[in-house]
């Protein structure tokens, strides 16, 4: 079942920042050292548990009790556009979807 979580995005170096910790990633498989895909469209960042070198990826950051995805730069800034929080949706074991919102006031 899909975990939604809502955080609010940063800032580094004038570039938006996207930041994913701890509990919400253990708790859906997601540990340290995981190997992710990264697939970058206009609205949205696409992270998927892979092992194939030929694409883009991340490696999963952090200790064993914390977990973290730390994804920056011009890219993220544009796909955020004026869009202050992510969403992102985990499937466990498998992946993570990001997506640009506006909360509700």
């Amino acid at each position: 079942m899909k975990e939604k979580i809502v955080r609010k995005s940063g800032l580094n170096r004038g570039q938006r920042r996207l930041w994913l910790e701890g509990k919400s990633l253990q708790e859906n498989g997601f540990t340290v050292g995981t190997m992710l895909q990264i697939v970058k469209k206009h609205n949205c960042v696409l992270l998927t548990v892979s092992s194939c070198e030929d694409f883009k990826r991340i490696k999963i950051a952090g200790t064993d009790t914390r977990p973290i995805i730390d994804l920056n730069g011009k890219w993220v800034s544009e796909m955020m556009g004026n869009h202050t929080h992510f969403r992102a949706d985990i499937l466990p074991n498998q992946s993570i979807d990001i997506y640009p919102i506006t909360p509700k006031a």
